[in-house]
């Protein structure tokens, strides 16, 4: 990713995100206050920062909260982001549209879909970064199935 990033500073020369923004899955906000992907060949990485976020955000606020106050916070999250997505599109000005494709909080009613039914204690190190679903002191269940 660095040598593409190299690459293309090199001999394109268009404006996009600086380096430090792709190495830390933080390019969106670029896009978004821009309303442009920036460079061509790293674009489609928007949807990998997205996600990469949402995991590193699900794990700890499925870990440390408890079933009911999760269930509020899952409902909430999806019931917000069409809220965010219609105030971006209609009020934010003429990168609004762009901004509601691109950042983390306005795909939230998509990504908090999946139900968190699987205890993070009792699952591998990679088994809970790959599927990040949990449900906190919820001792150890039967097979694990998640719905994502």
């Amino acid at each position: 990713m660095a040598g593409w990033y190299v690459v293309h500073h090199l001999f394109v020369r268009t404006p996009g995100p600086p380096l430090y923004q792709y190495l830390t899955f933080t390019q969106n906000f670029w896009m978004a206050t821009t309303g442009k992907f920036g460079i061509a060949l790293l674009a489609i990485r928007w949807s990998l920062a997205v996600e990469e976020r949402f995991y590193a955000l699900r794990v700890p606020l499925v870990r440390f909260n408890p079933s009911k106050r999760l269930l509020a916070i899952v409902i909430g999250c999806m019931l917000l982001a069409p809220v965010l997505r219609y105030f971006l599109i209609a009020k934010a000005g003429q990168h609004g549209m762009f901004a509601a494709h691109v950042l983390l909080f306005t795909h939230f009613d998509a990504l908090m879909r999946c139900s968190p039914r699987v205890d993070v204690r009792t699952m591998s190190p990679s088994h809970v970064a790959l599927c990040a679903s949990a449900v906190p002191n919820g001792g150890p269940r039967r097979k694990a199935h998640h719905q994502c």
